[in-house]
């Protein structure tokens, strides 16, 4: 008689294997850079929705264009401001010129607006 010899099974059981994580060094780590504020949107933005008499006056009138002007890049502390003249053009028989309806302030890093009060000093705006 021939008979089935099964093989016989081996009983030993694997130790775990440990696998220790390293540590992450936060300098290895890439920073993304930021998404750069759109200031002329946020310049244009202000001028839809600013509270300011002179801007919404000019706002209301169809004959009017209100804008925004970049004027120049402020430091002022440790903050970067983007400085825009908003007002419109004038014309009479004397000539073309821009009248200024108020001065705003644009953070650079945050995208914060601030409107310049006729002291020169700065007062965050909200719509």
């Amino acid at each position: 008689m021939l008979g089935c010899r099964q093989p016989s099974k081996d009983k030993t059981v694997a130790e775990p294997v440990v696998v220790k994580a390293k540590p992450i060094i936060v300098d290895t780590i890439k920073k993304v850079p930021a998404k750069p504020i759109d200031v002329d949107s946020l310049a244009n933005y202000y001028i839809a929705h600013a509270k300011n008499e002179l801007v919404a006056m000019a706002r209301k009138e169809t004959t009017v264009k209100e804008e925004a002007l970049f004027d120049q890049e402020e430091k002022i502390g440790s903050t970067n401001y983007q400085r825009f003249n908003i007002g419109h053009d004038f014309i009479d028989e004397d000539g073309a010129r821009f009248i200024s309806d108020s001065w705003i302030y644009i953070d650079s890093a945050t995208g914060k607006i601030f409107e310049s009060d006729p002291n020169g000093a700065l007062i965050k705006w909200s719509n």
